[in-house]
């Protein structure tokens, strides 16, 4: 079944909804590894440290860590970045959707939302890791015109995916 309604995306509130994005970005995790061990051991148990990381980037980057909502329901997070290597990519740390909404047609939004931002900044291309085990993210993104570039730099039996970016993509 394909949504009807068109999400609401906005800066997460890091003061009322931190704990939903610490939860969201945790289950990213299982879903991707398995495990969200790694997550909490890089940014704490309480995810404190990651708060902090989302508060800075925020700050440098509005608009870059974003909450999605159906109505009044969190239902989504995004976290992008400028390129680091090259200022023309932007990276795609994280899209996320409840479990109950994937395949749904929602992340078609998510993605619109992100090539609207890098194309904003004058980005012409983004990236992204996906895990080599997580067959549903694999599909979308092919499905939303990403390329796969072989194993990614960072390993983590991850994918690196590209997509060059043109105006027609965030319609």
């Amino acid at each position: 079944m394909r949504h009807a309604a068109m999400l609401l995306i906005k800066p997460i509130d890091l003061d009322d909804h931190g704990s939903e994005a610490v939860a969201n970005r945790a289950d990213s995790f299982e879903v991707s590894f398995g495990s969200a061990g790694e997550f909490f051991s890089a940014y704490r148990k309480d995810g404190s440290l990651y708060l902090d990381h989302l508060r800075g980037r925020m700050a440098e980057q509005p608009g870059s860590c974003v909450h999605a909502w159906n109505g009044s329901t969190l239902v989504g997070q995004i976290e992008l970045r400028d390129g680091r290597e090259d200022p023309q990519e932007g990276y795609v740390n994280l899209y996320y959707l409840v479990p109950r909404l994937r395949g749904r047609g929602l992340g078609q939004e998510l993605d619109a939302y992100a090539i609207r931002w890098f194309l904003d900044r004058g980005m012409t291309s983004a990236a992204l890791g996906v895990s080599r085990t997580n067959a549903r993210a694999l599909r979308f993104y092919k499905k939303m015109g990403w390329v796969s570039c072989g194993e990614h730099p960072k390993g983590k039996n991850a994918i690196l995916m590209r997509k060059e970016l043109e105006r027609s993509h965030a319609a």
